[in-house]
């Protein structure tokens, strides 16, 4: 799990604001309460989640050189718990473990170093997640000692059936009999561009907003003194953002991309064969599909932190952190290739048809990618009327 790092300072700056005023004759570092901020959004599909704490601050400086410093922001005892239920009992507690990771990022914060809180879990039975999206969880935690915290949430229920779901097996997953050159992703027929790739997929319950997106992965082979060298580099599509009404219920929603802007980004978005030196061949290898969920709580947290542009706007401060600020809630990622993989399909699903491909490497039907270099995988070729196009070895 990523943290949101401007997301929690705009919550310490908050609980600054709390405590400062535009008087003059205020004493800016009168005794304060430091105030617990907390984020946490847990993830079905890690196997560790990951709990930032850390608390308010306050001096004469700017906030964010107290942000730099770790002293400044942590507390010195965390005593911390996530209970999980089911139908209402409790069956799990994860106590939390202090974890130091050295590899955060410089940025408003203090690094390399930074500590974060942690539980891990094992994989639910017959299940390809690691926290049962049926039961609920409430951390609880005791601070220096003295400061109580705690909050429950959901989970978006039945989401990792979401790659399963029939109306998205049915375009992305191979066919019984399909061989490769047959694929999964079609934007263009012999003679024509079709209209491009229309998912419409059910949204789970719990869940409020979700955006999607489409990796288009390709190998670029150059040549060199000792041989060929590979590399494997990618394309990304957004497919659309979608905000649900009712979140209590399945959602059918459409998640879409046209067959025009899948190739005009690769037209736009890399150089043509010409351009890159000592370029031999592109090859398209397949498409991923990544699904981002979040529930109500982290919907909300997002529409309060992020910016706005009027500046007399008086944004409302959203937590559901019971004696401190933040959020606890649920935020699902998969792929479409990590799902795949436990069926044993991963091998065929999300490759491109071989017309696809034809206009990848010709651009004859308008697709502006003709100068990219591109050959077709010969098992793809082997496989269909292309066989000319097929990719010679590189020696």
């Amino acid at each position: 799990m990523s943290i949101n790092r401007v997301s929690i300072l705009t919550l310490l700056l908050g609980s600054l604001l709390m405590v400062n005023s535009c008087k003059n004759d205020l004493e800016i570092n009168a005794p304060y309460d430091a105030k617990p901020i907390v984020y946490a959004l847990l993830n079905p599909y890690d196997s560790i989640q990951y709990i930032k704490v850390v608390k308010s601050f306050l001096g004469e400086e700017n906030p964010e050189t107290y942000a730099g410093i770790a002293d400044s922001s942590q507390f010195n005892t965390v005593e911390g718990y996530v209970d999980e239920y089911l139908d209402g009992v409790k069956i799990n507690t994860y106590p939390l473990q202090a974890t130091q990771l050295n590899n955060k990022k410089p940025g408003i914060f203090a690094s390399p170093n930074q500590t974060l809180y942690t539980f891990k879990t094992n994989l639910v039975s017959g299940t390809a997640t690691y926290l049962n999206t049926n039961s609920e969880f409430e951390i609880r935690a005791k601070l220096n000692g003295t400061i109580d915290i705690n909050s429950r949430t959901k989970m978006i229920v039945d989401a990792p059936s979401f790659f399963y779901q029939q109306s998205v097996r049915q375009q992305l997953w191979k066919k019984p009999g399909n061989t490769k050159s047959q694929g999964t992703i079609k934007f263009a027929s012999s003679s024509q561009m079709l209209e491009g790739l229309k998912l419409e997929a059910e949204l789970p319950v719990n869940c409020k907003m979700a955006k999607m997106k489409m990796i288009f992965y390709y190998k670029e082979i150059l040549t060199g003194p000792n041989g060929c060298t590979e590399e494997l580099k990618s394309i990304e599509y957004d497919m659309g953002t979608i905000t649900v009404t009712d979140p209590n219920k399945l959602n059918k929603e459409n998640f879409a991309i046209t067959s025009e802007r899948f190739f005009e980004k690769i037209s736009n978005g890399m150089l043509d064969a010409g351009d890159v030196p000592n370029f031999y061949r592109r090859v398209a290898d397949r498409c991923d599909f990544e699904i981002i969920m979040g529930d109500d709580d982290f919907y909300s947290y997002i529409q309060v932190t992020k910016p706005s542009d009027d500046l007399n706007q008086n944004k409302p401060q959203f937590s559901n952190i019971e004696n401190g600020f933040g959020i606890f809630g649920c935020r699902i990622i998969t792929r479409l290739s990590q799902q795949t993989l436990r069926v044993n399909y991963e091998d065929l699903s999300g490759l491109l048809d071989s017309h696809t491909q034809n206009e990848l490497i010709t651009g004859a039907l308008g697709g502006g990618t003709g100068a990219k270099g591109f050959c077709m995988d010969p098992e793809i070729a082997a496989g269909s009327s292309y066989g000319s196009l097929k990719c010679e070895q590189c020696k």
